[in-house]
């Protein structure tokens, strides 16, 4: 682009250019020299391209430089004829020089402002009503009631859960489980689950759940489990786990991970987190599950877990886990079910 709507210069001027920079590399003459056939060549292209740019519009400029971008970055793409990657790569490329270039008059740039501006406002709104009690570091501490009250403050600012409608972000128990947990939470308080030794009432608890939760799912004496934060946790840790275990007994550097479409966004984090490259088979428009001719598709020599949700984040279908299990067996791959939303309540149903 630059170069279209700079002012050529005379093929001349690019031979002088190159003969200074020899200059400077005398002591690697010989490496440099131009030979007069080359000069010749050179004078010639240089020439035929700088009537080539005078005649090209912006436009056309614009398409061939993301062509030629694409073809030189994703050379090793193409040679493997990877026709899925390669198109999302494209995708990606063109996105991304729109978004840089064109976002003002698209009005993404726009939309991007106004949503941010939306989200700060109604913050301010919320937090209008509360003390600032520090913005820093304070030199002094406060009391107890001081701090209590602030935190009753700001409690009073958050949504009303208690109401429901936050499917998937609070699990409410009502008043009387609230004061029960907090009750049983105030007694193992300062307890650290990482020194065992030292605090094997939590440790037993840990055991007994994951005991549970294998009872559940018709687990055997083999399976065993741990206690993590969240969801997301857990499918960051088991997406390490699988790249660990295929790296260590197939020898596969370049890991891949094969997911629904609908899969929960973990997953696609535990692909950036830990070099995993991540292929999303698309689902079946009349049933919502997971297309599993697309899925079988999308296997390759590096694959290292195959995912099926039960049920899923976005609709709360489940995928045929079954014959997910059948196709990683048969290859050797892992399957991984992502039960995180809903799965205790599948464990009960018939």
């Amino acid at each position: 682009l630059v170069m279209n709507t700079a002012p050529t210069v005379d093929p001349p001027q690019y031979i002088a250019i190159y003969q200074n920079n020899n200059k400077r590399h005398q002591s690697k003459a010989t490496e440099h020299n131009m030979p007069a056939e080359a000069e010749k060549w050179v004078l010639a292209a240089v020439g035929s391209y700088n009537k080539a740019l005078a005649k090209t519009s912006p436009a056309k400029l614009t398409v061939l430089s993301i062509v030629i971008y694409i073809i030189v970055s994703k050379m090793v793409c193409l040679r493997a004829l990877d026709v899925v990657d390669c198109f999302n790569d494209l995708k990606e490329v063109v996105f991304r020089f729109i978004r840089r270039y064109f976002g003002e008059q698209l009005g993404i740039d726009k939309a991007l402002r106004e949503a941010r501006a939306g989200f700060l406002k109604k913050f301010a709104e919320r937090e209008a009503g509360v003390k600032v009690l520090n913005d820093r570091l304070p030199t002094k501490g406060h009391d107890f009631d001081d701090v209590l009250k602030l935190c009753k403050d700001l409690a009073g600012i958050n949504s009303d859960y208690t109401k429901g409608q936050y499917s998937g972000c609070v699990y409410h128990g009502g008043s009387e489980y609230t004061e029960f947990i907090n009750k049983a939470m105030a007694l193992h308080q300062w307890t650290n689950p990482l020194h065992a030794g030292q605090f094997s009432g939590v440790r037993k608890m840990e055991t007994e759940v994951i005991s549970m939760v294998v009872k559940m799912f018709n687990g055997t004496e083999e399976c065993c489990g741990a206690m993590t934060s969240g969801g997301t946790e857990s499918i960051l840790l088991a997406i390490k786990a699988y790249r660990d275990k295929a790296r260590a007994e197939k020898g596969i550097t370049k890991p891949e991970l094969v997911v629904p479409v609908t899969a929960h966004a973990a997953f696609d984090k535990a692909a950036h987190y830990f070099g995993l490259k991540i292929r999303h088979a698309r689902i079946d428009a009349a049933t919502g599950k997971v297309d599993l001719r697309h899925m079988a598709s999308l296997i390759t020599s590096r694959t290292v877990v195959l995912v099926g949700s039960a049920p899923n984040f976005p609709h709360g279908i489940i995928d045929p886990i079954g014959e997910i299990a059948a196709m990683g067996k048969a290859r050797g791959i892992p399957v991984h079910v992502d039960a995180c939303l809903g799965g205790f309540i599948v464990a009960f149903m018939e």
